[in-house]
């Protein structure tokens, strides 16, 4: 009676962290860190509790560096500053993967999937704000005036035919479109959690449609040309290249498999057929747009990173100066937290050799390695690279597990089963940022990965039964 409060309790208490996912950080880090110490708890009373397959490879990466940066002489206050505390959030992990597979299940995925709503919700109405939702409550205290540190949001094109403008502390702004980083603060932040609902609801329609008529599929056409809508805008092109690369390995692993049975072969068939026209229709219509268009001219470059004026040669700054750490000391990095100094002296160092670049280097962000492996190489060196390889060589194992099992059911629930995808989109993504560091990709991804996780066990065991 007592372990069953607890495990409610924790559940209950959890899920308030859920609803505020797409709000803030703080109070969903709170309830959720709340809920998975009650579950600890629970798991220390009842020690017959369900062996939970952990990411052991990024624990073991993130005890790793720990132990090194003691070594280094780095305090235990700078290492939980930041970085450290990061591996605290595969908490969320296991209390994701724990309620999947109990009573609870339904109330989670169902609350998940009103929360996904909830995110393209405040991505909608970010389009057309001046004002960035993460600092709405500032505004109401301290007036709408931006500064260097209250920034708006970036304006990508107004729309001048509509004689409106937003009227703020006596100050003028267009009537337009922005770009919505919803209460993430950062589009890169808010791109990433997009890109991971998107891909829900593309798989939600790519099953729906194998045995739902044209008809009942309409609302979730809808709902993904509006999150195409939201990504195209969003311009972060990090996390728009992993969901790409995701959404094909996706379409062409599922689409193998489904062609080995006969009932869906000839519907596989029907189907690309009927998107093919749709994709050439929407490819058509959208090219004369742009032609016509100077604004989404503009937006389309910056978006996929075409335009002329940008700043992506700082990125191979960064990685040149990387480079150069990392053959000079290849084993041990720099520890957790010395990023920044480690580059800046490098950067130093190299101005001294080639003074040219001084003022290319002086602009370059050094805050993190715009790469989630060469970040840990250089604070982890050649061991954390390889663990962090590791990581996803076992979680890719775990995708073809994937080939035992039946993907398309009557419920509704088995389509939480395609974030097994979504280490995929971490490390596409993470070639050009490092999504690791980013609290509000990783607390997604972990509750995501977790469900899925939980899904597929449940899934095999079931098949092995029934064997």
């Amino acid at each position: 009676m007592f372990s069953s409060k607890i495990e409610k309790s924790a559940f209950i208490i959890g899920s308030i962290g859920l609803v505020f996912l797409p709000l803030s950080l703080s109070l969903t880090q709170l309830f959720l860190y709340l809920g998975s110490l009650l579950l600890l708890i629970l798991f220390f009373l009842n020690k017959n509790s369900n062996k939970i397959p952990l990411p052991w490879a990024i624990i073991v990466l993130y005890i790793w560096l720990m132990i090194l940066s003691l070594f280094l002489g780095i305090s235990i206050k700078t290492i939980f500053s930041s970085e450290g505390k990061d591996v605290f959030l595969i908490l969320f992990f296991i209390w994701s993967f724990y309620f999947t597979g109990t009573q609870y299940k339904t109330i989670l995925l169902k609350l998940l999937s009103i929360v996904f709503i909830l995110y393209l919700f405040i991505g909608i109405i970010g389009l057309f704000l001046p004002f960035r939702l993460s600092n709405f409550i500032y505004h109401l205290q301290n007036g709408f005036y931006f500064n260097g540190n209250i920034r708006s949001q970036h304006l990508i094109f107004s729309l001048d035919f509509l004689p409106l403008y937003w009227h703020l502390e006596n100050q003028i702004y267009p009537i337009g479109i922005y770009m919505p980083v919803g209460f993430s603060g950062t589009h890169l932040s808010f791109g990433s959690q997009i890109s991971m609902i998107t891909f829900y609801f593309f798989s939600m329609f790519y099953f729906s449609i194998l045995k739902e008529p044209l008809k009942k599929v309409i609302p979730l056409i809808l709902i993904n040309l509006l999150c195409l809508i939201l990504l195209f805008f969003i311009q972060a092109r990090s996390s728009l290249f992993g969901f790409i690369i995701t959404l094909i390995v996706f379409i062409i692993f599922i689409t193998i498999q489904l062609l080995q049975n006969p009932d869906y072969k000839i519907k596989l068939i029907k189907i690309s057929k009927l998107l093919l026209r749709l994709i050439s229709f929407g490819g058509i219509l959208f090219l004369i747009i742009l032609y016509n268009s100077e604004y989404l001219k503009e937006t389309f470059l910056q978006t996929f990173g075409l335009e002329k004026k940008h700043t992506d040669y700082q990125r191979l700054l960064l990685w040149y100066t990387t480079l150069r750490i990392f053959i000079k000391n290849p084993f041990i990095g720099s520890g957790l937290n010395q990023f920044q100094s480690t580059i800046f002296n490098e950067i130093l160092q190299i101005i001294k050799e080639k003074p040219l670049l001084w003022y290319p280097l002086y602009q370059t962000e050094i805050m993190h390695g715009h790469n989630d492996l060469i970040h840990f190489l250089i604070t982890g060196g050649m061991i954390a690279g390889i663990l962090y390889i590791l990581f996803f060589y076992f979680q890719f194992k775990n995708l073809m597990l994937l080939k035992k099992i039946e993907l398309i059911s009557e419920s509704k629930e088995t389509v939480f089963i395609v974030f097994l995808f979504l280490p995929v989109f971490l490390l596409f993504a993470g070639l050009f940022q490092c999504y690791f560091l980013d609290d509000y990709t990783m607390q997604l991804f972990w509750i995501l990965y977790g469900i899925s996780i939980s899904l597929l066990k449940q899934k095999l065991d079931k098949e092995e039964n029934y064997v």
